[in-house]
Protein backbone atom coordinates (compact mmCIF):
# COMPACT_ATOMS: atom_id res chain seq x y z
CA UNK A 1 0.00 0.00 0.00
CA UNK A 2 1.37 3.58 -0.83
CA UNK A 3 1.97 6.14 2.20
CA UNK A 4 -0.58 8.52 0.78
CA UNK A 5 -3.71 5.77 1.03
CA UNK A 6 -2.14 4.48 4.51
CA UNK A 7 -2.56 7.90 5.55
CA UNK A 8 -5.73 8.20 4.12
CA UNK A 9 -7.30 5.05 6.30
CA UNK A 10 -5.59 5.96 9.50
CA UNK A 11 -7.27 9.12 9.14
CA UNK A 12 -10.73 7.69 8.03
CA UNK A 13 -10.71 4.83 10.38
CA UNK A 14 -8.01 4.52 12.57
CA UNK A 15 -9.26 7.74 14.19
CA UNK A 16 -10.37 6.84 18.00
CA UNK A 17 -13.99 5.28 17.73
CA UNK A 18 -16.38 3.71 20.23
CA UNK A 19 -16.94 -0.09 20.97
CA UNK A 20 -20.14 0.52 18.92
CA UNK A 21 -18.38 1.96 15.84
CA UNK A 22 -15.63 -0.77 16.01
CA UNK A 23 -16.85 -2.95 13.48
CA UNK A 24 -17.87 -0.14 11.01
CA UNK A 25 -14.42 1.41 11.73
CA UNK A 26 -12.55 -2.07 10.39
CA UNK A 27 -15.09 -2.46 7.25
CA UNK A 28 -14.32 0.90 6.11
CA UNK A 29 -10.65 0.06 6.51
CA UNK A 30 -10.77 -3.45 4.98
CA UNK A 31 -12.70 -1.76 1.82
CA UNK A 32 -10.32 1.25 1.15
CA UNK A 33 -7.10 -1.56 1.14
CA UNK A 34 -5.86 -1.16 -2.53
CA UNK A 35 -6.71 -4.31 -4.18
CA UNK A 36 -4.64 -3.85 -7.46
CA UNK A 37 -5.06 -1.27 -8.65
CA UNK A 38 -8.60 0.01 -6.81
CA UNK A 39 -9.67 -0.36 -3.44
CA UNK A 40 -10.88 -3.66 -2.13
CA UNK A 41 -14.54 -2.71 -2.02
CA UNK A 42 -14.79 -0.89 -5.63
CA UNK A 43 -17.47 -2.49 -7.86
CA UNK A 44 -17.57 -1.54 -11.44
CA UNK A 45 -21.68 -1.32 -11.41
CA UNK A 46 -21.42 1.35 -8.73
CA UNK A 47 -18.13 3.07 -8.57
CA UNK A 48 -16.89 3.22 -12.21
CA UNK A 49 -17.42 6.38 -14.66
CA UNK A 50 -19.06 4.47 -17.68
CA UNK A 51 -22.39 3.40 -16.41
CA UNK A 52 -25.26 4.75 -16.52
CA UNK A 53 -26.38 7.39 -13.57
CA UNK A 54 -28.73 5.68 -11.52
CA UNK A 55 -31.46 8.05 -10.71
CA UNK A 56 -33.85 5.47 -9.81
CA UNK A 57 -31.26 4.83 -6.73
CA UNK A 58 -29.76 7.61 -5.76
CA UNK A 59 -32.79 10.02 -6.10
CA UNK A 60 -35.39 7.51 -4.95
CA UNK A 61 -38.22 9.87 -3.58
CA UNK A 62 -40.57 6.47 -1.98
CA UNK A 63 -38.12 5.75 0.54
CA UNK A 64 -35.74 7.50 2.60
CA UNK A 65 -32.37 5.98 2.41
CA UNK A 66 -29.41 6.19 4.57
CA UNK A 67 -25.31 7.48 4.15
CA UNK A 68 -22.80 7.22 6.60
CA UNK A 69 -19.63 9.32 6.48
CA UNK A 70 -16.23 9.11 8.14
CA UNK A 71 -14.05 11.39 8.77
CA UNK A 72 -10.73 11.99 10.38
CA UNK A 73 -11.69 14.09 13.84
CA UNK A 74 -8.93 16.51 13.22
CA UNK A 75 -10.56 17.04 9.70
CA UNK A 76 -13.90 17.57 10.76
CA UNK A 77 -12.64 20.51 13.78
CA UNK A 78 -10.48 22.03 11.11
CA UNK A 79 -13.76 21.95 8.77
CA UNK A 80 -15.52 24.18 11.59
CA UNK A 81 -12.31 26.19 12.30
CA UNK A 82 -12.36 27.23 8.94
CA UNK A 83 -16.21 28.24 9.19
CA UNK A 84 -15.44 30.58 11.71
CA UNK A 85 -12.49 32.31 9.65
CA UNK A 86 -14.96 32.50 6.70
CA UNK A 87 -18.23 34.06 8.77
CA UNK A 88 -16.27 35.41 10.86
CA UNK A 89 -17.81 34.59 13.58
CA UNK A 90 -18.27 30.84 16.02
CA UNK A 91 -20.34 28.64 15.76
CA UNK A 92 -23.51 29.53 17.36
CA UNK A 93 -22.74 32.81 17.95
CA UNK A 94 -25.16 34.61 16.20
CA UNK A 95 -28.08 33.85 17.28
CA UNK A 96 -31.41 34.44 15.22
CA UNK A 97 -32.84 30.65 14.85
CA UNK A 98 -33.53 28.05 17.15
CA UNK A 99 -30.53 25.68 18.32
CA UNK A 100 -30.41 24.34 22.21
CA UNK A 101 -28.09 25.24 25.05
CA UNK A 102 -24.69 25.65 25.60
CA UNK A 103 -21.76 27.76 24.06
CA UNK A 104 -18.96 26.69 21.31
CA UNK A 105 -15.80 27.88 20.31
CA UNK A 106 -15.62 27.60 16.70
CA UNK A 107 -12.20 25.62 17.16
CA UNK A 108 -14.57 21.93 16.27
CA UNK A 109 -17.79 20.43 15.34
CA UNK A 110 -20.56 20.54 18.56
CA UNK A 111 -20.95 17.87 21.50
CA UNK A 112 -23.98 17.15 22.68
CA UNK A 113 -25.82 19.60 22.11
CA UNK A 114 -24.74 22.89 20.50
CA UNK A 115 -26.27 25.50 21.28
CA UNK A 116 -28.10 28.80 19.64
CA UNK A 117 -26.60 32.10 21.03
CA UNK A 118 -28.75 35.16 21.85
CA UNK A 119 -30.46 38.24 20.37
CA UNK A 120 -27.99 40.22 17.99
CA UNK A 121 -24.80 38.83 16.47
CA UNK A 122 -23.64 39.09 12.92
CA UNK A 123 -25.81 39.07 10.27
CA UNK A 124 -26.47 36.15 8.07
CA UNK A 125 -24.39 37.89 5.05
CA UNK A 126 -22.20 35.84 2.28
CA UNK A 127 -19.37 33.72 3.16
CA UNK A 128 -16.07 34.97 2.10
CA UNK A 129 -15.11 32.19 0.67
CA UNK A 130 -15.67 28.62 -0.74
CA UNK A 131 -15.46 26.21 2.31
CA UNK A 132 -12.26 23.25 1.62
CA UNK A 133 -12.55 19.97 0.75
CA UNK A 134 -11.38 16.99 3.03
CA UNK A 135 -10.89 13.22 2.26
CA UNK A 136 -13.93 10.92 3.76
CA UNK A 137 -15.05 8.10 3.06
CA UNK A 138 -19.25 7.16 2.29
CA UNK A 139 -20.56 3.95 2.83
CA UNK A 140 -24.23 2.84 1.77
CA UNK A 141 -25.94 -0.10 2.03
CA UNK A 142 -22.31 -2.13 2.53
CA UNK A 143 -20.77 -0.52 -0.18
CA UNK A 144 -17.64 1.97 0.59
CA UNK A 145 -16.66 4.98 -1.73
CA UNK A 146 -12.90 5.99 -0.75
CA UNK A 147 -11.46 9.08 -0.72
CA UNK A 148 -14.61 10.97 -1.32
CA UNK A 149 -14.15 15.33 -1.22
CA UNK A 150 -16.86 16.50 0.93
CA UNK A 151 -17.14 20.31 2.12
CA UNK A 152 -19.84 22.16 3.54
CA UNK A 153 -21.81 24.24 1.00
CA UNK A 154 -24.40 27.23 0.60
CA UNK A 155 -24.70 30.85 1.43
CA UNK A 156 -27.76 31.55 3.40
CA UNK A 157 -28.86 28.24 4.80
CA UNK A 158 -24.58 27.21 5.19
CA UNK A 159 -24.21 30.20 7.37
CA UNK A 160 -28.01 30.54 9.27
CA UNK A 161 -27.66 27.25 10.28
CA UNK A 162 -23.79 28.27 11.81
CA UNK A 163 -25.13 31.34 13.75
CA UNK A 164 -28.08 29.46 15.00
CA UNK A 165 -25.60 26.99 16.57
CA UNK A 166 -27.12 24.00 14.49
CA UNK A 167 -24.68 20.84 13.48
CA UNK A 168 -27.11 19.96 10.86
CA UNK A 169 -24.80 21.50 8.00
CA UNK A 170 -25.23 21.52 3.95
CA UNK A 171 -22.22 20.31 2.26
CA UNK A 172 -21.09 18.47 -1.17
CA UNK A 173 -19.98 15.29 -2.00
CA UNK A 174 -17.35 15.00 -4.68
CA UNK A 175 -16.44 11.14 -5.46
CA UNK A 176 -13.32 11.96 -7.71
CA UNK A 177 -11.92 14.76 -5.58
CA UNK A 178 -8.76 13.10 -4.32
CA UNK A 179 -8.12 11.07 -7.63
CA UNK A 180 -4.75 12.93 -8.09
CA UNK A 181 -3.81 12.08 -4.81
CA UNK A 182 -5.22 8.64 -4.69
CA UNK A 183 -5.16 7.45 -8.18
CA UNK A 184 -6.93 4.23 -6.68
CA UNK A 185 -10.44 6.90 -7.19
CA UNK A 186 -9.59 7.64 -10.73
CA UNK A 187 -13.23 8.51 -12.02
CA UNK A 188 -15.10 7.04 -8.86
CA UNK A 189 -18.55 7.66 -9.50
CA UNK A 190 -21.27 7.39 -6.64
CA UNK A 191 -23.57 4.70 -9.13
CA UNK A 192 -22.46 7.19 -12.21
CA UNK A 193 -22.78 10.29 -10.21
CA UNK A 194 -19.31 12.52 -9.57
CA UNK A 195 -20.91 14.80 -7.23
CA UNK A 196 -24.44 14.91 -4.87
CA UNK A 197 -25.17 18.08 -2.58
CA UNK A 198 -26.82 17.50 0.26
CA UNK A 199 -29.19 20.71 1.41
CA UNK A 200 -30.33 21.02 5.16
CA UNK A 201 -33.75 22.53 5.05
CA UNK A 202 -32.79 25.82 6.59
CA UNK A 203 -35.59 27.83 6.59
CA UNK A 204 -38.47 25.21 5.67
CA UNK A 205 -40.07 23.72 8.97
CA UNK A 206 -41.82 20.79 6.77
CA UNK A 207 -38.36 19.54 4.99
CA UNK A 208 -40.08 18.84 1.69
CA UNK A 209 -40.48 22.06 -0.13
CA UNK A 210 -37.15 21.60 -2.43
CA UNK A 211 -38.75 17.70 -3.58
CA UNK A 212 -42.54 19.22 -3.27
CA UNK A 213 -41.17 22.13 -5.55
CA UNK A 214 -38.87 20.45 -7.56
CA UNK A 215 -41.84 18.28 -8.22
CA UNK A 216 -43.75 21.03 -9.60
CA UNK A 217 -41.21 22.43 -11.85
CA UNK A 218 -40.73 18.91 -14.07
CA UNK A 219 -44.57 18.49 -14.02
CA UNK A 220 -44.93 21.54 -15.83
CA UNK A 221 -41.77 21.00 -18.49
CA UNK A 222 -38.99 22.95 -16.76
CA UNK A 223 -35.94 21.68 -15.96
CA UNK A 224 -34.55 21.32 -12.69
CA UNK A 225 -32.20 18.86 -11.02
CA UNK A 226 -33.41 15.50 -9.04
CA UNK A 227 -33.59 15.00 -5.54
CA UNK A 228 -34.23 12.93 -2.35
CA UNK A 229 -34.48 12.39 0.99
CA UNK A 230 -31.97 10.69 3.08
CA UNK A 231 -30.45 10.68 6.28
CA UNK A 232 -26.96 11.46 7.22
CA UNK A 233 -24.96 9.90 9.98
CA UNK A 234 -21.38 11.32 10.39
CA UNK A 235 -18.17 9.18 12.47
CA UNK A 236 -15.79 11.87 13.15
CA UNK A 237 -14.04 9.36 15.63
CA UNK A 238 -17.02 8.78 18.44
CA UNK A 239 -19.22 6.77 16.56
CA UNK A 240 -21.49 7.76 13.94
CA UNK A 241 -23.98 10.52 14.96
CA UNK A 242 -27.00 11.31 13.28
CA UNK A 243 -26.89 14.78 11.30
CA UNK A 244 -30.77 14.71 10.80
CA UNK A 245 -32.77 14.24 6.98
CA UNK A 246 -31.24 15.86 4.23
CA UNK A 247 -32.34 16.42 0.56
CA UNK A 248 -29.93 15.09 -1.80
CA UNK A 249 -29.60 17.11 -5.04
CA UNK A 250 -28.01 16.07 -8.63
CA UNK A 251 -24.98 18.92 -9.26
CA UNK A 252 -26.12 20.13 -12.15
CA UNK A 253 -22.73 20.35 -13.36
CA UNK A 254 -23.17 16.75 -13.83
CA UNK A 255 -25.24 14.86 -15.20
CA UNK A 256 -27.85 17.13 -15.66
CA UNK A 257 -27.39 18.40 -18.92
CA UNK A 258 -27.35 15.03 -20.53
CA UNK A 259 -30.08 13.42 -18.82
CA UNK A 260 -32.31 16.80 -20.20
CA UNK A 261 -30.15 17.73 -23.75
CA UNK A 262 -28.45 14.36 -24.66
CA UNK A 263 -25.41 16.76 -24.01
CA UNK A 264 -23.24 18.14 -21.48
CA UNK A 265 -20.61 19.70 -24.11
CA UNK A 266 -22.13 23.33 -23.62
CA UNK A 267 -20.95 26.06 -21.24
CA UNK A 268 -22.59 25.78 -17.86
CA UNK A 269 -22.63 29.18 -15.72
CA UNK A 270 -23.47 28.90 -12.15
CA UNK A 271 -24.00 33.03 -11.95
CA UNK A 272 -23.29 35.39 -8.52
CA UNK A 273 -21.55 38.83 -7.86
CA UNK A 274 -22.12 41.66 -9.09
CA UNK A 275 -23.48 40.89 -12.84
CA UNK A 276 -25.51 38.25 -11.67
CA UNK A 277 -28.65 40.34 -11.85
CA UNK A 278 -27.88 40.74 -15.59
CA UNK A 279 -27.35 44.33 -15.84
CA UNK A 280 -23.65 44.11 -17.03
CA UNK A 281 -20.96 41.44 -17.76
CA UNK A 282 -18.15 40.33 -15.86
CA UNK A 283 -16.61 36.90 -16.01
CA UNK A 284 -16.38 36.90 -12.51
CA UNK A 285 -19.97 37.12 -12.00
CA UNK A 286 -20.30 34.11 -14.27
CA UNK A 287 -18.41 31.18 -12.88
CA UNK A 288 -18.00 28.19 -15.41
CA UNK A 289 -18.87 24.28 -14.25
CA UNK A 290 -18.14 23.60 -17.53
CA UNK A 291 -15.19 24.23 -20.16
CA UNK A 292 -13.21 25.98 -17.20
CA UNK A 293 -10.15 26.19 -19.70
CA UNK A 294 -11.90 28.00 -22.33
CA UNK A 295 -12.10 31.65 -22.24
CA UNK A 296 -14.75 32.19 -24.13
CA UNK A 297 -17.87 33.99 -22.69
CA UNK A 298 -19.49 35.18 -26.09
CA UNK A 299 -23.08 33.34 -25.30
CA UNK A 300 -23.31 34.85 -21.51
CA UNK A 301 -22.54 38.07 -22.82
CA UNK A 302 -24.53 37.93 -26.20
CA UNK A 303 -27.41 37.58 -23.78
CA UNK A 304 -26.90 40.57 -21.65
CA UNK A 305 -26.05 42.68 -24.62
CA UNK A 306 -29.19 41.79 -26.40
CA UNK A 307 -30.92 42.43 -23.48
CA UNK A 308 -29.98 45.40 -23.09
CA UNK A 309 -30.55 46.83 -26.57
CA UNK A 310 -32.53 49.13 -27.82
CA UNK A 311 -36.45 47.88 -27.38
CA UNK A 312 -38.19 50.51 -29.72
CA UNK A 313 -38.65 47.89 -32.67
CA UNK A 314 -39.90 45.31 -30.15
CA UNK A 315 -40.10 42.62 -32.79
CA UNK A 316 -36.54 43.57 -33.79
CA UNK A 317 -35.81 43.04 -29.74
CA UNK A 318 -37.11 39.89 -29.20
CA UNK A 319 -35.74 38.27 -32.43
CA UNK A 320 -32.04 39.45 -30.86
CA UNK A 321 -32.99 37.77 -27.34
CA UNK A 322 -34.20 34.71 -28.81
CA UNK A 323 -31.41 34.24 -30.55
CA UNK A 324 -29.31 33.73 -27.37
CA UNK A 325 -32.20 32.71 -24.32
CA UNK A 326 -34.65 30.26 -24.49
CA UNK A 327 -36.95 32.60 -23.50
CA UNK A 328 -40.27 30.59 -23.46
CA UNK A 329 -38.35 28.19 -21.26
CA UNK A 330 -37.46 31.37 -18.87
CA UNK A 331 -41.46 32.23 -18.92
CA UNK A 332 -42.41 29.01 -17.96
CA UNK A 333 -40.15 29.60 -14.88
CA UNK A 334 -40.88 32.59 -13.86
CA UNK A 335 -44.36 31.83 -14.00
CA UNK A 336 -44.19 28.28 -12.04
CA UNK A 337 -42.06 30.45 -9.72
CA UNK A 338 -44.68 33.03 -9.44
CA UNK A 339 -47.21 30.62 -8.41
CA UNK A 340 -45.79 28.92 -5.99
CA UNK A 341 -43.52 32.15 -4.70
CA UNK A 342 -39.80 31.59 -4.10
CA UNK A 343 -38.14 34.98 -2.95
CA UNK A 344 -34.71 33.15 -2.73
CA UNK A 345 -33.57 33.47 -6.35
CA UNK A 346 -33.69 35.98 -9.44
CA UNK A 347 -36.03 38.60 -9.04
CA UNK A 348 -34.97 39.19 -4.90
CA UNK A 349 -31.31 37.89 -5.20
CA UNK A 350 -28.94 37.55 -7.53
CA UNK A 351 -28.06 33.63 -7.51
CA UNK A 352 -29.36 30.26 -7.43
CA UNK A 353 -29.78 29.64 -10.77
CA UNK A 354 -27.27 27.88 -13.80
CA UNK A 355 -27.89 28.78 -17.72
CA UNK A 356 -26.24 26.56 -19.76
CA UNK A 357 -25.83 26.76 -23.58
CA UNK A 358 -27.51 23.69 -25.49
CA UNK A 359 -25.59 22.68 -28.17
CA UNK A 360 -28.63 21.03 -29.81
CA UNK A 361 -30.39 24.56 -29.98
CA UNK A 362 -27.49 26.36 -31.58
CA UNK A 363 -26.40 26.99 -27.93
CA UNK A 364 -28.79 28.89 -26.96
CA UNK A 365 -28.96 29.42 -23.18
CA UNK A 366 -31.67 27.34 -20.96
CA UNK A 367 -32.66 28.95 -17.42
CA UNK A 368 -32.36 25.76 -14.96
CA UNK A 369 -33.29 27.16 -11.27
CA UNK A 370 -31.77 25.95 -8.36
CA UNK A 371 -32.61 25.52 -4.74
CA UNK A 372 -36.10 25.71 -3.46
CA UNK A 373 -36.08 25.01 0.23
CA UNK A 374 -37.25 28.42 0.64
CA UNK A 375 -40.31 28.49 -2.15
CA UNK A 376 -43.72 27.97 -1.49
CA UNK A 377 -43.77 30.59 0.98
CA UNK A 378 -43.86 34.40 1.78
CA UNK A 379 -41.05 36.32 1.42
CA UNK A 380 -39.36 38.35 3.99
CA UNK A 381 -41.37 41.54 3.00
CA UNK A 382 -44.57 39.32 2.37
CA UNK A 383 -46.50 38.18 -0.45
CA UNK A 384 -45.20 39.19 -4.17
CA UNK A 385 -47.33 40.63 -6.73
CA UNK A 386 -47.87 37.49 -9.23
CA UNK A 387 -47.41 40.00 -11.97
CA UNK A 388 -44.21 41.04 -11.34
CA UNK A 389 -45.38 44.90 -11.68
CA UNK A 390 -42.94 45.93 -8.80
CA UNK A 391 -39.75 44.69 -10.29
CA UNK A 392 -37.34 47.33 -11.16
CA UNK A 393 -34.83 47.63 -13.80
CA UNK A 394 -32.41 46.09 -11.51
CA UNK A 395 -33.97 43.10 -13.10
CA UNK A 396 -34.32 43.36 -16.82
CA UNK A 397 -34.57 39.84 -17.53
CA UNK A 398 -38.43 40.66 -15.52
CA UNK A 399 -38.97 43.68 -16.55
CA UNK A 400 -37.95 43.91 -20.14
CA UNK A 401 -39.95 40.75 -21.15
CA UNK A 402 -43.09 42.17 -18.85
CA UNK A 403 -42.93 45.64 -20.54
CA UNK A 404 -43.18 43.67 -23.68
CA UNK A 405 -46.86 43.10 -24.86
CA UNK A 406 -46.00 39.66 -26.91
CA UNK A 407 -43.98 38.07 -23.86
CA UNK A 408 -46.53 39.41 -21.22
CA UNK A 409 -49.40 37.47 -22.72
CA UNK A 410 -47.51 34.61 -22.83
CA UNK A 411 -46.54 34.91 -19.20
CA UNK A 412 -50.31 35.61 -18.38
CA UNK A 413 -51.21 31.74 -19.70
CA UNK A 414 -47.70 30.16 -18.29
CA UNK A 415 -49.05 31.45 -14.89
CA UNK A 416 -52.41 30.06 -15.50
CA UNK A 417 -51.34 27.39 -16.38
CA UNK A 418 -48.80 26.99 -13.34
CA UNK A 419 -51.99 26.64 -11.13
CA UNK A 420 -52.99 23.20 -12.90
CA UNK A 421 -51.40 20.04 -12.90
CA UNK A 422 -49.05 19.02 -9.68
CA UNK A 423 -49.57 22.49 -8.07
CA UNK A 424 -53.72 22.17 -8.12
CA UNK A 425 -55.27 22.21 -4.78
CA UNK A 426 -55.79 18.96 -3.89
CA UNK A 427 -53.22 16.95 -5.81
CA UNK A 428 -50.46 19.31 -4.43
CA UNK A 429 -52.03 18.51 -0.75
CA UNK A 430 -52.24 14.58 -1.42
CA UNK A 431 -48.97 14.82 -2.60
CA UNK A 432 -47.70 16.92 0.44
CA UNK A 433 -49.72 14.23 2.86
CA UNK A 434 -47.52 11.47 0.77
CA UNK A 435 -43.79 13.08 1.65
CA UNK A 436 -44.71 13.90 5.19
CA UNK A 437 -45.62 10.43 6.00
CA UNK A 438 -42.46 9.20 4.42
CA UNK A 439 -40.18 11.29 6.51
CA UNK A 440 -41.92 11.95 9.30
CA UNK A 441 -40.29 8.83 11.17
CA UNK A 442 -36.86 10.59 10.33
CA UNK A 443 -37.86 14.27 11.65
CA UNK A 444 -39.74 13.27 14.71
CA UNK A 445 -39.94 10.41 17.29
CA UNK A 446 -37.91 8.02 18.75
CA UNK A 447 -35.72 7.48 15.56
CA UNK A 448 -35.93 11.20 14.54
CA UNK A 449 -33.59 14.19 14.66
CA UNK A 450 -32.18 15.27 17.82
CA UNK A 451 -31.47 18.67 19.84
CA UNK A 452 -28.92 20.82 18.40
CA UNK A 453 -29.10 19.12 14.95
CA UNK A 454 -32.56 19.96 13.88
CA UNK A 455 -34.65 22.93 12.83
CA UNK A 456 -37.76 21.44 14.20
CA UNK A 457 -38.79 23.30 17.75
CA UNK A 458 -41.54 20.50 19.04
CA UNK A 459 -44.55 17.89 17.35
CA UNK A 460 -46.50 20.77 17.12
CA UNK A 461 -44.68 23.23 15.37
CA UNK A 462 -44.02 20.39 12.87
CA UNK A 463 -47.40 19.82 12.26
CA UNK A 464 -48.16 23.79 11.62
CA UNK A 465 -45.58 23.93 9.71
CA UNK A 466 -47.96 22.06 7.23
CA UNK A 467 -50.84 22.57 8.54
CA UNK A 468 -51.35 26.06 10.34
CA UNK A 469 -51.83 29.43 9.65
CA UNK A 470 -49.37 30.51 6.93
CA UNK A 471 -48.27 27.13 6.67
CA UNK A 472 -47.41 25.08 3.36
CA UNK A 473 -50.80 23.99 2.75
CA UNK A 474 -52.30 27.51 3.57
CA UNK A 475 -49.85 29.00 1.49
CA UNK A 476 -50.51 27.62 -1.54
CA UNK A 477 -54.07 28.14 -1.27
CA UNK A 478 -53.95 31.72 -0.71
CA UNK A 479 -51.36 32.41 -3.49
CA UNK A 480 -53.78 30.50 -5.87
CA UNK A 481 -56.34 32.49 -5.02
CA UNK A 482 -53.80 35.89 -5.34
CA UNK A 483 -52.76 34.34 -8.92
CA UNK A 484 -56.04 34.06 -9.90
CA UNK A 485 -57.32 37.65 -8.97
CA UNK A 486 -54.19 39.31 -10.49
CA UNK A 487 -55.25 37.18 -13.50
CA UNK A 488 -58.58 38.53 -13.54
CA UNK A 489 -57.66 41.88 -12.71
CA UNK A 490 -57.82 42.77 -16.55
Amino acid sequence: MRPSLLLLLCATACAGTSPDAADTATDIAAACVVDGDRPAGWDDATHANDVEPDYDLVFDRSVVQRVDITIAAADYAAMYAELAELTGFAFGAGGGMEGGGGEHTGDGPPEGDPGGGGDGGPSTALLSGDPSYVSSTVTVDGATWCGVGMRFKGNSSLMSSWAAGVGKLPFRLDFDRYEDTFPETDDQRFHGFAEVTFGNGQGDATLIRDVLASEILEDRGIPAARNAFWRVYLDAGDGPVYLGLYTASEDPSDALADRLWGDDDGNLYKPDGDCADLTCFDEASFEKKTNEDDADYADVAALVEALAADRTDAAAWRAGLLATLDVDGFLRWLAVNAAMENWDTYGALAHNYYLYGVPKDDGRLAWIPWDHNLALADGMSGSTDPLYADASEDWPLIRHLLDDATYAEAYRAYLADALTGAYAADRFEARGEALRALIEPSVIGEDGEVAGYTFVESVNAWDDAYDGGGGLYDHADTRREEVEAALGAR
